[in-house]
C-alpha cells in the first residue's frame, strides 16, 4: 500500500464522476487494485449529493457530462466550505487553451489528459495526497482578470492551485510529446522494415525468375523441336 494511503475506513476514499460506465469501471478497477476505496457518480448532481453522505480524499471527474459539466461541478465544490479542501482532478482532452482558463476558474487542482496513462494518473493522486495539508492550510487568494478571444475571465485561485494546475498541463504536454516522438520512431522503424522486406522480395523474385528461366527454355526448345518434326506430317 502506498505510504500516502490511510488504512482507516474512508480515509482513502476516492469519488469518480463519470457518465460512461465503461470508463468508470476501468478507473474504478485501477484505483481498487492500488488500495483505494472507490465510489462512482454518473453526473455532477449525483456527485454533490454523494458528498453530503461521504467525503472523499480526492475527486476525479470527467468534464463532458450531461447536465452539470466537470467545470461547474468543480466550481460548486470549491465554493462550499465543507468540501472545498478536497482536491479535484479533471479528465480532459485538453485540445483548447480555453480548457486551461476554465480549469483555473473552476479551481481545479490538476488536469489529466485522456487517454491517460495509469501510472501517471496514480502519480498525480499520490502527489495531491502528499500535499493535501498544504491545500488545507491554504494561501492568499489572487484575483486575475484576463481577456481571451474577446471574453473576460476572472480567476479566483490560490497561488499553489494555479501552479499545480499549470504544472499538470505542462506535464501532460511533455507526455503527449514523448508519445509523439515514440510513435514517430516506431513509424520510422516500420518504414525501414518494409523497405528491407521489399528488397528481399525483389531479390527472391529475381532468383526465382532466373532459376525458372533455364527449365522453361529447355521445355520451349523441346516444343519447338517437336513442332518442327511434326510440320512435314501436317503438310
Amino acid at each position: 500500500m502506498n505510504s500516502f494511503l490511510n488504512p482507516r475506513h474512508g480515509m482513502n476514499y476516492v469519488l469518480i464522476v463519470e457518465d460512461s460506465p465503461v470508463q468508470a469501471k476501468r478507473l474504478r478497477f485501477l484505483l481498487e487494485e492500488n488500495g483505494f476505496e472507490v465510489g462512482v457518480s454518473a453526473n455532477g448532481e449525483q456527485a454533490l449529493e454523494s458528498l453530503v453522505q461521504k467525503k472523499p480524499v480526492i475527486i476525479i471527474s470527467d468534464i463532458v457530462m450531461p447536465g452539470m459539466n466537470g467545470y461547474e461541478l468543480c466550481s460548486r465544490i470549491k465554493a462550499d466550505r465543507e468540501v472545498n479542501n478536497i482536491p479535484v482532478i479533471l479528465l480532459t482532452s485538453l485540445r483548447d487553451p480555453l480548457d486551461i482558463i476554465k480549469g483555473l476558474q473552476s479551481g481545479a487542482d490538476n488536469f489529466i489528459t485522456k487517454p491517460y496513462d495509469d501510472e501517471y494518473l496514480l502519480s498525480r493522486i499520490y502527489y495531491l495526497l502528499a500535499n493535501r495539508n498544504l491545500l488545507k492550510s491554504g494561501s492568499a487568494e489572487m484575483v486575475i482578470e484576463i481577456i481571451f478571444r474577446g471574453e473576460r475571465y476572472s480567476i479566483n485561485s490560490e497561488k499553489k492551485q494555479i501552479l499545480d494546475l499549470l504544472l499538470s498541463v505542462y506535464e501532460a504536454a511533455v507526455q503527449r510529446n514523448d508519445e509523439l516522438v515514440k510513435a514517430q520512431a516506431e513509424l520510422q522503424k516500420l518504414n525501414e522494415d518494409l523497405a528491407t522486406a521489399n528488397d528481399e522480395l525483389e531479390s527472391f523474385a529475381h532468383t526465382v525468375s532466373h532459376d525458372l528461366r533455364s527449365p522453361l527454355n529447355i521445355i520451349l526448345g523441346y516444343i519447338q523441336l517437336i513442332t518442327q518434326e511434326k510440320a512435314p506430317i501436317l503438310d
